[in-house]
């Protein structure tokens, strides 16, 4: 009997038990994170703006928030298409709110779901390559990832992309090894990884790839469409909603990122009428200053995954500090699944550290790849044991420690005291009461953090501009706003900028406080 049977560690049910297991899993996760977290739904400006753009669409006002959360250029009016975030995504929350209701608890629904699918995709990428022992450890790594766990709790959008580009990672791997069906769906799977999250307009670079991977497999024009098609059609839809949005057809996401890179956020929240363009931004600083903040963001990037985070939600990414070395062990059995998981790493790391600003959330579709390939190296090492390989058994042990550092100091036994962050609903109970009571309904807030305080309040926001008492008395002006809402979370200092103005205290929380602002007569 070899060692891996007297350990009881063989699969059950044959070939079918290791599938059934991995659903077993990932349901019950799913069960157990919906009820750890229960109750406790922080609610950072990403997910207030999918939750509030998803109430409207179930109110009938259609694709449209009730906030303004920054000024490049003035809207007509505070409802407005919005420019931010990917399309999906609060389509998906819209349908869960019109089954279940508006509320808090269901934001958090879709991230754990899209997690829980990318432990079914990770287990079937795992078992192909390497075997289902290997499928099933795959799914545990990602499962158990902190980060995963805490941006799935969190309702952005980045635990949804996390699932379309494994899937199109995984059906690109097919299509390149078993049957060019696979094309297909790869192309399907960008497309939709692109309405979840703009992250993904990176993706064709991939396909790029796959095309000279695939000539001896017949790649050519007909690949070429079954790709890119399908991202062009998502890319449509974005173009549709920019010009809705701003009256243009291109994204503007670089130019606040860039700002932000350069100048900190003061700079993005100011007053911007016109609106820069990012040539514009890039061509006044120079290229030795672009370099240098290319530089810069590749450290604070080498910070986040070698370095411990200040804040758990990012502890994860350390797993991709031995993942994506372990991808070596496997160059000379699936190359074509090594050349997809580095270059689809590389393009997203110039594509986010060029583009975007380096936090960990934008990082996370690299956990569950290298889960697949550190489960690999695990699993072939493992099978070296029964034939009494020293080195193999070296190999093992020295897999398993690298492994099992960054997963338990970043992954297990997570609870919501680890996760439990500021719940500004609880803290402002009074002030919300009062605001329902004596603010109509389609009155607007002034405030330094308009998707909450929109969502919360169910009245329009706006942003308090950085630039000073003029900005600050023109946005004003130009929205109807008379009401601040001082909820000074981002370190603006929103408050001071606005004592410039004669104000009525209106209620004083302790938290939260609510004035009556009086701009002078013209």
């Amino acid at each position: 009997m070899n060692i891996k049977n007297r350990l009881g560690l063989s699969l059950p049910g044959g070939a079918r038990g290791p599938l059934v297991l991995c659903w077993m899993l990932c349901g019950i996760w799913w069960i157990a994170s919906l009820w750890q977290t229960a109750g406790v739904q922080p609610l950072m400006p990403d997910p207030s703006h999918i939750a509030g753009l998803a109430r409207n669409l179930v109110r009938g006002f259609g694709y449209t928030i009730e906030w303004i959360p920054f000024h490049l250029g003035f809207h007509d009016s505070i409802r407005h298409v919005p420019e931010w975030h990917g399309l999906a995504r609060p389509v998906v929350l819209a349908g869960l709110f019109w089954i279940f209701d508006i509320g808090d608890d269901l934001i958090r629904v879709p991230g754990f779901t899209y997690i829980a699918l990318t432990g079914v995709v990770t287990f079937a990428f795992a078992r192909r390559l390497f075997g289902p022992g290997a499928g099933l450890l795959a799914c545990l790594l990602t499962l158990s990832n902190r980060s995963l766990s805490f941006w799935s709790w969190a309702g952005t959008d980045d635990t949804g992309f996390v699932f379309f580009f494994m899937c199109t990672v995984y059906f690109c791997y097919l299509g390149l090894t078993h049957s060019q069906r696979f094309i297909p769906l790869a192309g399907c799977a960008a497309a939709l990884a692109l309405l979840e999250k703009q992250t993904a307009l990176y993706l064709p670079g991939l396909f790029v790839v796959v095309l000279i991977l695939g000539r001896g497999r017949g790649a050519g024009l007909r690949w070429a469409l079954w790709l890119f098609c399908p991202l062009l059609l998502a890319l449509a839809a974005y173009m549709v909603r920019n010009e809705a949005a701003y009256g243009g057809l291109t994204f503007r996401l670089g130019v606040l990122n860039w700002l932000f890179k350069l100048e900190g956020p003061r700079a993005i929240y100011a007053l911007m009428d016109p609106a820069p363009s990012l040539y514009a931004i890039l061509a006044s600083v120079g290229p030795a200053k672009v370099v240098s903040v290319q530089f810069d963001q590749l450290k604070a990037l080498f910070d986040t995954v070698f370095l411990p985070s200040p804040h758990w939600s990012g502890r994860g990414l350390q797993l991709l500090a031995v993942g994506v070395p372990s991808l070596g062990f496997h160059f000379r059995r699936h190359p074509q699944f090594v050349w997809l998981c580095l270059l689809s790493i590389l393009g997203g790391v110039v594509f986010i550290c060029g583009l975007y600003s380096v936090e960990s959330r934008y990082f996370l579709m690299f956990v569950p790849l290298v889960s697949v390939s550190l489960a690999g190296v695990i699993s072939r090492a493992w099978q070296g044991i029964d034939s009494g390989k020293v080195r193999q058994c070296l190999r093992v042990a020295a897999a398993v420690a690298a492994t099992a550092i960054p997963v338990y100091t970043g992954a297990v036994n997570w609870s919501v005291d680890d996760i439990r962050e500021p719940d500004h609903r609880s803290r402002c109970p009074a002030v919300l009461g009062w605001i329902e009571r004596h603010v109509p309904p389609g009155e607007p807030l002034l405030t330094s953090n308009p998707w909450w305080v929109s969502w919360a309040t169910d009245r329009p926001a706006v942003m308090i501009p950085t630039g000073g008492a003029a900005q600050i008395e023109r946005v004003a002006r130009h929205y109807g706003a008379r009401f601040e809402f001082d909820l000074d979370m981002s370190g603006l200092n929103a408050r001071r900028a606005m004592l410039g103005f004669r104000s009525e205290a209106l209620i004083l929380g302790k938290r939260c406080k609510v004035y009556r602002l009086h701009f002078p007569e013209h």
